[in-house]
């Protein structure tokens, strides 16, 4: 008898948590790579939050995001379409898209919409983005109270914000002053330990303005004694770049000459401050998780971390983004699924038994919006067009989740040269790119065997003439369809 309640308890809660509509909190950082665990060890940066967060979390190993830059990226990922289709591919390209935002889904089907932080490049797009709370938001991560003075070059404490070092950072000594927490603490901190009744489910997201330039970030995440983190092959890795990759060297979004040409010191202070803001990010999620945790939500709460792009550190001599190699393109993306009160995984078709695993199937920012629609169970509406796929199936499954998707394509544009790069990421085992010069229809190409060459050191396009060919037909084979 006692047998029989324990079961019908336990059914009871299982249908009760299946049934429940989930809530969400979705996480996305600004010019975040992937030198956080599991994907990198703390050699890069030291992330201790991350490293157990994996290992209750699905982790995917090869996310790119579709366009490697700041406004693409995040259109692509709000509304589920690729710039190479929609031609948003620079930070200057204001839209107008036929497809409703994702928020916009979202609150169709009722739920509530919180919006703190950097989520869109440029914050007018916010009043259009459906959103029930959305306080404010900051493009970067300046301070609330300054700690110096920015107005009168005599007093001590003054900072010329428009003459800072080449590395571009600056310590506070105090991180309440940072934006970011700011939100976090006036905002988040209360509703996950429902401080807010709210009558339906809720999708909260949150945009750190980190790791993205200026790095002011709290002094207690510094190590000077760091270690750069890249290799002289990686910084020295142009011979055998094509003549259109060398030519975006000049361009403003590179960095490299300003730092790099102003010392050895620079480059490391560049690197270190960088890391800085990863352990700030770090510090801050770990908090996040611990206010879901002991809070109402705990059990029927999806949470989702990711970045709108990687960044480069030094390989191939760049600093910065909008740039078409795996360090630029390549992005962290964990999935923590709901937990019932019998800490088992719920996923939409049944209890998923494993805390982690890792996917390795490739894909991009443009598959997150069907995949959300699919973990929150709402029916896509017959009036979008999504260009990308749900791997909801890859959530569910077990481990050893066989390569579901074989490729992941991205396109980058470089406006002040104006070439058009086009790269595709075949099997884990190929990165081909495609440079076009669109002023005199010249074409170049580059290709990598990733699965041996994890940093594309060597550029073998010359030597595989029939395997550059064969790519690109299966590159210009690819057709957006209405899944």
């Amino acid at each position: 008898m006692i047998k029989l309640l324990i079961l019908l308890v336990f059914f009871l809660n299982f249908t009760k948590c299946l049934n429940e509509q989930k809530n969400l909190i979705f996480v996305m950082a600004d010019d975040l790579n992937i030198w956080v665990d599991p994907y990198k060890d703390k050699s890069y940066a030291n992330t201790p939050f991350f490293r157990e967060f994996s290992k209750e979390s699905i982790v995917f190993k090869n996310f790119h995001a579709s366009t490697p830059l700041c406004n693409p990226s995040r259109v692509s990922t709000w509304y589920g379409l690729h710039g190479r289709k929609t031609n948003v591919l620079t930070n200057g390209n204001f839209f107008s898209l036929p497809n409703k935002s994702l928020f916009k889904v979202l609150k169709d089907n009722g739920y509530y919409n919180m919006g703190f932080g950097k989520l869109f490049h440029n914050q007018e797009y916010k009043k259009n983005f459906y959103f029930d709370l959305y306080p404010g938001a900051f493009v970067s991560d300046l301070p609330l109270r300054w700690p110096f003075n920015i107005h009168d070059p005599t007093s001590p404490s003054y900072v010329d914000l428009f003459n800072l070092p080449p590395s571009g950072s600056y310590y506070y000594k105090n991180e309440t002053v940072m934006n970011s927490h700011f939100w976090f603490n006036n905002f988040v901190v209360p509703h996950l330990r429902g401080n807010y009744k709210l009558d339906k489910p809720f999708a909260l997201f949150f945009g750190f303005s980190k790791p993205h330039a200026p790095r002011f970030c709290p002094l207690k995440y510094r190590n000077k004694n760091d270690p750069p983190s890249i290799t002289e092959d990686a910084i020295n890795d142009i011979m055998d770049l094509s003549n259109s990759s060398l030519n975006l060297h000049d361009t403003k979004l590179n960095l490299f000459k300003n730092i790099h040409g102003s010392g050895y010191d620079y480059s490391l202070e560049f690197i270190r401050s960088y890391k800085t803001c990863i352990g700030y990010i770090d510090n801050i999620m770990e908090k996040m998780m611990e206010e879901l945790k002991n809070g109402p939500y705990a059990n029927n709460t999806i949470v989702i971390f990711t970045s709108d792009h990687g960044y480069a550190l030094g390989d191939k001599q760049w600093f910065g983004k909008d740039y078409p190699y795996k360090t630029v393109t390549q992005i962290p993306f964990f999935v923590k699924p709901a937990y019932d009160s019998f800490n088992k995984t719920v996923g939409v078709i049944g209890v998923v038994e494993s805390l982690h695993k890792t996917v390795e199937s490739l894909h991009t920012t443009i598959d997150i919006f069907p995949t959300i629609l699919d973990l929150l169970n709402i029916t896509r509406p017959n009036d979008i067009t999504l260009h990308g796929k749900s791997f909801i199936d890859e959530i569910n499954m077990p481990d050893n989740i066989p390569i579901k998707k074989t490729y992941a394509d991205v396109t980058t544009f470089n406006q002040e040269k104006n070439i058009m790069i086009n790269g595709l990421y075949y099997n884990n085992i190929w990165h081909w790119i495609r440079f076009t010069n669109l002023n005199t229809g010249e074409k170049e190409y580059e290709l990598y065997k990733i699965d041996i060459d994890e940093n594309e050191i060597n550029n073998i396009a010359n030597e595989k003439p029939n395997k550059v060919q064969w790519l690109e037909n299966f590159y210009n084979n690819i057709y957006y369809k209405d899944y």
